[in-house]
């Protein structure tokens, strides 16, 4: 086998899924026969990537160059690593400006979606959160309580639960400390002895049990 440089002129589907074909502009622009790409990931964990039209790939090539495969994408000035990339991080940034970005040094997972973007996270048991591209979250449970988050005018955010109409979230704060407020324990008859107020419930994350 020898080390070759080329550029992906194919990519497979169907029962080529997986592999690419890919022209040698050192050998006259000669096009290679379906060749595997390499992956980190193939039995049991599977990870999926593969190399876009006109990327650099590094090969090893037969002595024929008709059999071989494909080691990966290479570098170049034109093709450079993305911008504040570290040895630290695994990143994927997507060509639409979507980027999933986990840092090692710090402990960090990021994930950016583009303008218009959408994003899911689900169970297996049916819950979800879903992200949609006007900004709204959507809270759903497995065995139902779904929750929606919206941005409001003025710098406010709605809530609203189960399908019912989106309301001011100081407003569902207020109506909370007021039940909470004039709540009395059973076995004395006693409002709680720490009155919660807005300033109360942004400052405080100390759970309160009286």
């Amino acid at each position: 086998m020898a080390y070759r440089r080329g550029l992906v002129d194919q990519i497979g589907t169907g029962e080529w899924l997986g592999y690419a074909r890919v022209r040698f502009p050192d050998r006259d622009n000669a096009l290679s026969w379906w060749l595997p790409v390499g992956t980190q990931g193939a039995q049991g964990t599977k990870r999926w990537h593969m190399p876009k039209v006109g990327a650099q790939v590094a090969l090893d090539m037969d002595e024929n160059d008709e059999d071989g495969y494909i080691h990966g994408e290479v570098w170049s000035k034109a093709d450079a690593p993305p911008d504040g990339a570290t040895p630290d991080q695994d990143r994927t940034d997507y060509s639409d400006g979507t980027s999933i970005i986990y840092d090692e040094a710090s402990h960090t997972l990021t994930v950016s979606l583009c303008s218009g973007g959408t994003g899911t996270m689900s169970t297996a048991a049916g819950n979800q959160v879903k992200l949609d591209a006007s900004g709204n979250v959507l809270i759903k449970g497995g065995a139902g309580g779904n929750v929606s988050i919206q941005p409001g005018a003025g710098g406010k955010v709605l809530f609203s639960l189960d399908g019912a109409a989106a309301g001011d979230a100081l407003a569902l704060v207020s109506k909370l400390i007021a039940a909470f407020n004039a709540h009395t324990h059973p076995t004395t008859g006693a409002r709680p002895t720490q009155q919660w107020t807005t300033e109360t419930v942004a400052s405080d994350t100390t759970a309160v049990t009286n």
